[in-house]
């Protein structure tokens, strides 16, 4: 196979890079252990089995959850002999075509990369974080894995066949990116060496699998053409919109006015992290079909407040988020009336489910984790979605019922492993700390960029062949 000059120089110096890293591993490495030889059968025996992704080509096998296993409970040089030996078993001894020497060579290099990597993010940047919540922990691992990997091969995708470097590097996300984080989380929960995580801990995967189901769902809609798209025209809707709006808006500054005079915080430097957090998330935002409205990654961050902070400090995240979402890089003209309302829908949606949570719930049932992550998101989506839905429906007349499902189609999914997000930052603040768990938020940032192709996607026409 003959290279151009440029995609040549490329690979070889991933190569080498690759080579590099491997003979560092190993200059010094202590003998395996024990159960070294278990752990390598074992990852060449699960690099044999090879699945295949809905919408990605090629196989996939589950040596990437070695990897992972590896990360915890092995050192770099046996997780890179293992990952290395498992690879090469699977190239060499179940593929359907032989790869040439320069493309085998290449794969080891990438995963050599790749591996170092995930170790060092794994035990440089959260020396503590295995032994603090490894849930968390290895959803970490597994991202800058996959990030690594990803970009490493859409580098010389690139190269090769001289399309753009987000175009590419977004078709491998597309499909794979949520079962690696179902694996991330499958791996995370098993109660082996020694690891013991709650029983709720096996909640995390459904979500996720959820996702994957909407995501296939999505795709089969979109090739029968019953995407929902828009809806009925809308017409000159009633002067009950007006009222609405205007309700809701005074409501909404009254609160925060109450809060601003009545401010109370038990850690200024977390809300100040929290509130810089929630506003970069608020601008990673879905422009949704069929609706006027977008959404978000700053709910994710708005649960943990609910969760964690003062009512005060929940209603300023909420201010600050909503603004944020709305004047960072807004899709028309920016009306006055229409930011005000946003805010105080938002605003009334933190401080309801807030109430329900801790007043309610908290004082009377003392509910598990779990269920008050659960109660403040479904609060929150459900709050906020009648809110919207209502003054869309009076604006433009349209049905409230129509409204609000279009709502919930887009929005169930994304909620629900934001909830996960949410409860895996709220539990490793609890454990190490809130400043090592907004580093979860990448993991949730990653998620919203798969989603938002999703969304392009299913808003594209499907080309009919000729």
């Amino acid at each position: 196979m003959q290279l151009p000059a440029n995609a040549r120089r490329y690979v070889y110096g991933v190569i080498g890079i690759g080579a590099g890293a491997i003979l560092s591993a190993f200059a010094g490495a202590s003998p395996p252990g024990s159960s070294f030889p278990v752990y390598l059968a074992l990852a060449i025996v699960s690099s044999m089995i090879k699945i295949r992704l809905h919408g990605v080509e090629g196989a996939f096998s589950l040596n990437f959850l070695f990897l992972l296993m590896g990360a915890a409970y092995y050192s770099l040089a046996e997780t890179l002999a293992a990952t290395c030996a498992a690879a090469a078993a699977s190239t060499l001894l179940n593929a359907k075509q032989k790869p040439l020497p320069i493309q085998f060579a290449f794969n080891i290099g990438n995963l050599a990369l790749s591996v170092c990597a995930s170790y060092l993010v794994a035990h440089e940047v959260f020396a503590d974080g295995l032994v603090q919540y490894r849930p968390a922990w290895l959803a970490i691992v597994a991202c800058t894995y996959f990030v690594v990997n990803s970009l490493i091969v859409a580098g010389v995708l690139t190269l090769l066949t001289g399309q753009k470097l987000a175009y590419v590097n977004g078709k491998l996300y597309l499909w794979a990116l949520p079962y690696y984080l179902i694996g991330a989380a499958v791996v995370g929960i098993l109660p082996v060496g020694g690891n013991r995580v709650p029983p709720e801990s096996w909640l995390i995967p459904l979500p996720l699998l959820y996702l994957v189901h909407f995501f296939y769902g999505l795709e089969r809609s979109r090739a029968a053409g019953t995407i929902p798209g828009d809806l009925a025209p809308a017409s000159k809707g009633s002067r009950g919109a007006a009222y609405f709006t205007a309700v809701v808006t005074a409501a909404g500054i009254m609160l925060a006015a109450l809060s601003a005079i009545h401010w109370s915080s038990n850690d200024a430097a977390r809300f100040l992290a929290y509130s810089a957090a929630g506003i970069v998330a608020s601008m990673c935002k879905i422009h949704l079909p069929g609706l006027s409205g977008t959404m978000s990654c700053g709910f994710v961050m708005t649960v943990v407040a609910i969760v964690e902070l003062t009512l005060p400090e929940i209603v300023w995240m909420g201010v600050l988020m909503s603004l944020a979402q709305a004047l960072w890089r807004p899709k028309g003209a920016l009306i006055a009336r229409q930011l005000l309302f946003s805010t105080s829908a938002l605003v009334l949606s933190s401080a309801v489910s807030a109430a329900v949570c801790r007043w309610l719930m908290a004082e009377r049932l003392d509910p598990p984790l779990p269920v008050s992550l659960a109660m403040a998101t479904a609060l929150l989506y459900c709050t906020n979605s009648i809110l919207v839905s209502s003054v869309m429906c009076l604006a433009e007349n349209r049905p409230l019922s129509a409204l609000f499902q279009r709502f919930y189609f887009w929005g169930l999914p994304y909620y629900l492993v934001g909830a996960v997000a949410s409860g895996l930052i709220v539990v490793t603040a609890r454990q190490a700390g809130w400043m090592p768990s907004l580093l979860v938020l990448p993991m949730m940032g990653l998620v919203y960029y798969v989603y938002m192709l999703h969304v392009r996607c299913a808003s594209q026409p499907v080309q009919s062949s000729a």
